[in-house]
């Protein structure tokens, strides 16, 4: 077997035979401290620590007879290799991780009369440190030697790396409740939070939230019919969002040992910092109605929310010619309001004691229109960047409009005359078959109209079968898949079938796809923007509990064995190829839980 194909191109099958390392070694140390004293009947107070030590070593080799290292043109033996010291590569990577967190909560808890109050005064405080390091190396004489040892030189362009990150964030909380009756319900919630991910005139924010309820089936006009219990709740809240990594706020320089100046090491721009960078606030409405069903059956719960998010966290890209190394920089960039309606169904459809048998499902039905009300002068710059995108869709956001908005310039299909892919003009008039990217309109949008889930949980004596399905319907696409491996297919590679038996080829030809006998790349446009409908057995579990009064004479408490799966299968009238670019991983999984 030869490292190329006949064609010139490498061959995959002598590739397979060779050596190959890609492993990863991770090891967690977790530990929890939990305190709780009741000082007294109405006071209680509770402490929490937690740590999380992470050490991961990672290692990959390829051979040095790899097909990859062949040399591009074919020599007259039929092949030919790079110099020995360009062959043969090894990486290794090592990373340290630190997470300690811990929280003191002093609980008030009384019952007057008919009123109950309760309140909570708490602090929180968390700590992130990473660490890592890593190499790359080439040039091994043969696959008898895997060592790092036996690596020629660092690998040609690279040199050993090193990076680190460290957060730091506090928070103080006070929680009150009052109900009256078992009937009305008022709660109210303040935080004041700092973080040191922000700049440094923004470290610290307060949010705050405030609700009620009314248990209406405790009310002497409340028909006891077939509803068991009816319920009415509101809240209005404020929160805030700093999950990003640290050091967004603060501009960091790189030392440079390959660039000496005067003998002395030089420092480079590694990341410009935004210091005006605060925190993200939501501001949440929430109504809601809960209902239960005679003896618990069937519960309820709906809910309608508006949500507007001000101070959105993003990446801003850069023009390279700024200097920035990365590209882009975090930033706070503009108003996003979001309005929907979630519902949740759960019920019981079986229920024998005496055969030890229940059978549950539950329904999530869920629905979001999100609006842009108002962008930044940055997120301007990034529209002018993805609008004129000719191969991808990219996010162009405009006030008013959807946040998942897919832009296309306007396709009125294949000429059957020419094979030619015919367009319209913003104006809606004009046809042309010259692609402009001034000329995109809204074709699409990715929000779905309906997505949530559905569950079902079976137990049967020892038995306990989980299975939990999602779901979504009515979202646009826009089905790259089609585009890359059927009109923009390079012939080296695998392609769609389509592409051969599907494209125009002669006058007449009534058809979706451009001419074959045409090499002009296909860009963007309504023609490849699918509605689209999902439906996946995300997971699913078995179980199995033995009887425990059989395992006490092994003086055993507990037995329960398990197999869990993920990904199953998925349903979808849009065909896309799926962790080509982005990995999803299929996976089993078995278990044994022994309690003595």
């Amino acid at each position: 077997m030869l490292p190329l194909l006949s064609n010139g191109d490498t061959n995959p099958l002598f590739d397979a035979n060779l050596p190959f390392k890609d492993e990863t070694i991770s090891n967690n140390v977790i530990e929890r401290f939990n305190f709780d004293w009741n000082i007294n009947k109405a006071l209680r107070l509770k402490a929490s620590f937690y740590i999380n030590y992470g050490d991961s070593n990672s290692s990959s080799y390829r051979s040095p007879f790899s097909s990859s290292y062949t040399l591009k043109q074919i020599l007259d033996e039929g092949y030919g290799y790079l110099p020995v010291d360009k062959r043969g590569e090894m990486s290794k990577n090592d990373s340290k991780s630190l997470d300690v967190s811990s929280n003191v909560v002093l609980n008030y808890n009384k019952q007057i009369g008919n009123h109950t109050l309760f309140f909570g005064l708490g602090g929180e405080l968390e700590y992130r440190k990473y660490d890592g390091y890593g190499f790359s190396v080439q040039g091994f004489p043969n696959d008898k030697f895997q060592d790092v040892a036996f690596a020629m030189q660092y690998k040609e362009g690279s040199k050993p790396y090193s990076s680190s990150s460290k957060s730091k964030s506090v928070g103080v909380f006070l929680n009150g409740n009052y109900i009256y009756n078992d009937k009305y319900f008022a709660d109210l919630s303040i935080r004041y939070d700092g973080s040191s991910k922000f700049g440094a005139d923004n470290k610290f924010a307060a949010f705050w939230s405030v609700g009620g309820g009314w248990n209406i089936h405790k009310e002497n006009f409340f028909s006891n019919g077939f509803l068991e219990e009816l319920k009415l709740r509101y809240n209005y809240g404020v929160t805030g969002n700093q999950e990003f990594s640290a050091h967004q706020a603060i501009t960091t320089y790189a030392y440079r040992t390959d660039l000496l100046y005067d003998n002395t090491i030089s420092a480079t721009l590694k990341a410009y910092g935004n210091p005006n960078l605060k925190w993200q606030e939501q501001k949440s409405h929430n109504l809601g109605l809960d209902f239960v069903l005679k003896e618990g059956r069937i519960r309820t719960s709906l809910n309608y929310y508006q949500k507007r998010t001000t101070g959105m966290l993003a990446d801003i890209t850069v023009a390279p010619s700024l200097g920035f190394p990365s590209g882009t920089y975090k930033a706070n960039l503009g108003e996003i309001e979001n309005i929907g309606y979630e519902a949740n169904i759960n019920a019981v459809l079986i229920r024998n004691q005496e055969k030890d048998l229940e059978w549950g499902i539950g329904l999530q039905l869920a629905h979001n229109e999100s609006k842009i009300l108002k962008i930044s002068d940055a997120l301007k710059t990034i529209n002018d960047a993805n609008n004129a995108a000719k191969k991808v869709p990219g996010l162009v956001y405009e006030e008013g409009e959807s946040l998942t908005t897919i832009k296309a310039v306007k396709s009125l299909g294949i000429d059957p005359a020419t094979g030619e892919e015919l367009f319209l003009k913003k104006d809606g008039q004009t046809i042309t078959r010259i692609w402009d990217a001034e000329d995109k309109i809204i074709g699409g949008n990715s929000e779905p109209v309906l997505f949530g889930n559905i569950s079902n949980n079976l137990y049967y004596k020892s038995w306990n079968l989980n299975m939990v399905f999602t779901y979504s319907l009515g979202g646009d696409i826009y089905n790259q898949t089609v585009v890359d491996k059927i009109e923009n297919l390079n012939p080296n590679f695998n392609g769609d079938k389509r592409a051969l038996t599907n494209r125009w080829k002669k006058p007449g030809d009534e058809t979706s796809y451009k001419a074959i006998n045409t090499s002009d790349k296909t860009f963007i446009s309504t023609r490849f923007i699918q509605n689209q409908n999902i439906l996946q057995l995300s997971n699913l579990s078995l179980s199995y509990q033995f009887d425990s009064k059989k395992l006490s004479k092994y003086r055993i408490d507990a037995l329960r064995l398990s197999f869990y799966a993920n990904d199953l299968f998925r349903l979808s009238n849009v065909e896309v190829e799926r962790g080509t670019d982005y990995p999803f991983a299929r996976s089993f999984g078995f278990g044994l839980n022994v309690r003595f």
